[in-house]
Parts: structure tokens; C-alpha cells; sequence
């Protein structure tokens, strides 16, 4: 699994027990309200869920902990070496890469390529998408 905190620019990898349970703690953290984002892969399964979490204006809180987040983990679809050639010319090169970053984040409804450049067919072209391309790579 991998706990990420962007605003804060923090990312801890951490291994969750056999029922999913773990815990992780920020030390030094500001008061404020923060988007954590969790991502977890398991065996051709993965999933990725987002909150956020308060931390209190309080001198005794110096430290955030995050612990046991229900992440219910979906198969990943396996994709075809050629899957990752977007523009099917034949090679997993930077024309493909930039196809996939324009559908980034974007629900996979719009556009000839978008439901292509959803690799894992999540329904979201995001990180996992790229790294999928990036196993690929000819060029």
C-alpha cells in the first residue's frame, strides 16, 4: 500500500496485515485540512480511495495517524503488450504517453482515444495507466 498526503509532498509505502489493518503515522504536521489518498495492489487486484483528514489547531497534536481504511480491492485487467500502442503505430513511444496525459483524470466517456488510454479499464486514465504503458515501452 502506499498512504500519500500531496499538500504536505508526503508519501510513506506501508504493508498491511493479512486483514488489511495497518498503521501509519506523519510526524510535525500543520493544523489544517488534507486530501490523503491510499492505493493498494495485491495479487492482479489494486484499488485507490481518497478522504480527507482534520487536523485540530492544538499544541498537543503534532502527529497524524491513519489506520485500517476500508479499500476493497478490484481486478486489474491484464493488458496486451500492443494495448499500450495508443495510436497504434506499432511502438509504446512518447506519442502514446502524450495521449494518455491529455485523458489524465478524465472519466473514460469522451474522445476516439480515451477509452484507450485506459489501460487497466478502471473507468479513469491515472497513475496506474502509466505505469502499465511504462512496462511496455518500446522506444
Amino acid at each position: 500500500m502506499t498512504i500519500r498526503v500531496p499538500k504536505l509532498t508526503l508519501s510513506k509505502p506501508v504493508v498491511a496485515d493479512e486483514e488489511g489493518r495497518f498503521i501509519v503515522t506523519f510526524e510535525n504536521v500543520e493544523p489544517g485540512v488534507y486530501e490523503l489518498f491510499v492505493s493498494a495492489m495485491k495479487d492482479g487486484s489494486a484499488n485507490e480511495t481518497s478522504q480527507l483528514i482534520g487536523i485540530p489547531d492544538s499544541p498537543a497534536v503534532t502527529q497524524m495517524t491513519v489506520s485500517e481504511i476500508n479499500l476493497p480491492l478490484i481486478s486489474v485487467r491484464q493488458i496486451k503488450k500492443n494495448k499500450a500502442d495508443i495510436n497504434d503505430d506499432g511502438r509504446v513511444d512518447m506519442i502514446d504517453i502524450s495521449i494518455l496525459l491529455f485523458y489524465w483524470g478524465s472519466p473514460i466517456r469522451f474522445g476516439p482515444n480515451s477509452k484507450q488510454a485506459d489501460l487497466n479499464g478502471d473507468g479513469v486514465v491515472n497513475l496506474r495507466d502509466v505505469s502499465l504503458m511504462i512496462a511496455h515501452w518500446t522506444n
